[in-house]
């Protein structure tokens, strides 16, 4: 399991009473600036200067300002499998993109300690609403089974995944398997002395749609030959 910093970890067991704080984001494309303590400072930047090129927002994992992701800017957090938390509403535009690293399936700690194996995004406090891409990428040399889930944002408001924009970019798996995308209630519940987290986004690995019709077709043809 993969730990994050300790001053991290105590911000976010605080975060039912903690005020927004700031961490160090760091922009990467053209002409980009000094770092940012804030998500949406840096988002507001590259809408100052979004004629000139896409734009890579890297941040600490922990906790911050609500903030929109641009459609010419992709997000990333922590140095390993990290948390941050978002005092207000999520947004992730059509051409927008995050980015989630996988290297195991608990994250039951990310609203109190923040010792996670993959990515989560905490919505605390509003809503999110994901019309981007969504792209996933595993490290620490894990590999995804069948019936592996991961709730990768958790909201105490709606969460919503829009199909007419929103897309998954994800490794192709083996052995007839893929990635679902779905929605429901989260989880996480409500932690004592934590918010309560209604709504999350999970990302599934199930049987493909070639393989599943094939299991079928197999378990047909077997009740067959047995009547």
């Amino acid at each position: 399991m993969q730990r994050i910093a300790l001053a991290t970890s105590v911000l976010l067991a605080a975060i039912s009473v903690a005020p927004v704080s700031a961490g160090v984001v760091t922009v990467t494309g053209p002409g980009a600036p000094s770092p940012f303590t804030q998500i949406s400072d840096a988002m507001a930047w590259i809408a100052a200067n979004g004629g000139i090129g896409d734009f890579s927002v890297h941040a600490t994992a922990g906790r911050y300002d609500p903030f929109e992701v641009l459609d010419n800017a992709t997000l990333s957090w922590g140095a390993s499998p990290g948390v941050i938390d978002i005092g207000g509403n999520l947004r992730v535009r059509a051409n927008g993109q995050m980015l989630f690293e996988l290297g195991g399936t608990s994250n039951s700690a990310a609203p109190t300690t923040g010792l996670v194996d993959y990515d989560t995004v905490l919505v605390d406090g509003g809503n999110a609403l994901f019309q981007g891409r969504l792209s996933i990428s595993l490290v620490n040399g894990f590999v995804p089974t069948l019936g592996d889930s991961f709730q990768l944002i958790a909201a105490t408001g709606s969460v919503t995944w829009d199909p007419a924009t929103a897309v998954l970019d994800a490794p192709a798996l083996g052995g007839g398997l893929s990635w679902q995308v779905s929605t429901g209630p989260s989880t996480f519940g409500s932690p004592v002395g934590y918010s309560t987290f209604s709504n999350a986004l999970f990302v599934t690995v199930v049987p493909s749609p070639g393989a599943a019709s094939m299991l079928a077709i197999a378990g047909l043809a077997g009740r067959r030959r047995r009547d």
